[in-house]
């Protein structure tokens, strides 16, 4: 893969984190039904789990940075996932908006994320040429 393809996969882990920083600032795991479904009552450990869950995806989106960075047999599939990764952000959110409107952790960044799917898709088109 190109270098304009590890640039954009570079920024859309950071706006991942952006977007993680949000929702932590804004008690994500304290709004969303499905969080509050796995630990109860227990904000404490629905933050912890926030944390966790999100050092693991952060690892992760590293790791698909540097597959995509030094053109791996891999770099496909990582950059390929990335996208599905935000994909799935964005189709959750809108789920989540349609069955509770109004205003959720995670809104004000993900607009964001459709400019970064559309680039990191036009990337992959790219890198098949």
């Amino acid at each position: 893969m190109s270098r304009h393809a590890a640039r954009v996969l570079l920024v859309m882990i950071v706006l991942q984190a952006v977007h993680a920083a949000e929702e932590f600032a804004l008690e994500f795991w304290n709004a969303f039904p499905p969080m509050r479904a796995i630990y109860g009552s227990d904000s404490a450990l629905g933050r912890a789990l926030f944390i966790v869950f999100h050092v693991c995806l952060l690892g992760f989106g590293a790791w698909c940075y540097a597959q995509v960075r030094r053109s791996t047999a891999h770099a496909r599939t990582a950059m390929t996932v990335w996208v599905l990764i935000q994909c799935g952000t964005v189709v959750a959110h809108l789920i989540w908006m349609a069955l509770d409107p109004g205003f959720q952790p995670g809104l004000i960044t993900l607009p964001l994320f459709v400019v970064t799917i559309a680039a990191g898709m036009a990337a992959l088109k790219r890198g098949r040429a």
